[in-house]
């Protein structure tokens, strides 16, 4: 499931559709379609690093790109910008899909990051993907409690 870059497409799709030859209102069209896209990836990035702030470098490219556009928001810029947001959302889309991938629920590689090494063997990687979910459970039970 790719959400947020299905919808990026999406919102892109619409607001440039309706844009034609309107000459200076196309920039304008682009800049809010932007903004929606911007609007979309902060929300997900939020959500994400509300599960584990350790996906902080997500964030970090988030900033830079907006960083980026704030300082010249001309066309190319704009251009520029849009390309950059449909890949960190190609990026974060990835990411909060990754326990699916590795088998895990959607709270149990904040803990399996941290245990995890550089290097390991996949026995090992599966060893920790179960002392992740055991570390979790465990947490778990004594906060219910």
């Amino acid at each position: 499931m790719q959400w947020l870059s299905e919808t990026f497409e999406s919102v892109i799709g619409s607001k440039l559709e309706h844009e034609g030859s309107l000459g200076p209102k196309k920039v304008q069209h682009r800049h809010k379609a932007l903004q929606d896209i911007l609007d979309l990836v902060e929300t997900k990035l939020a959500e994400m690093l509300g599960r584990d702030p350790q996906r902080m470098d997500n964030y970090k490219k988030y900033q830079i790109i907006i960083a980026d556009y704030n300082r010249e928001k001309d066309r190319a810029t704009v251009e520029e910008t849009f390309a950059k947001v449909a890949k960190l959302a190609s990026e974060v889309d990835a990411e909060l899909q990754r326990h699916v991938r590795e088998g895990l629920s959607e709270d149990e590689p904040a803990f399996f990051d941290l245990l995890l090494k550089k290097e390991v063997s996949k026995v090992e990687r599966e060893q920790l993907k179960q002392a992740s979910k055991g570390l979790l459970a465990v947490l778990k039970e004594r906060i219910a409690s």
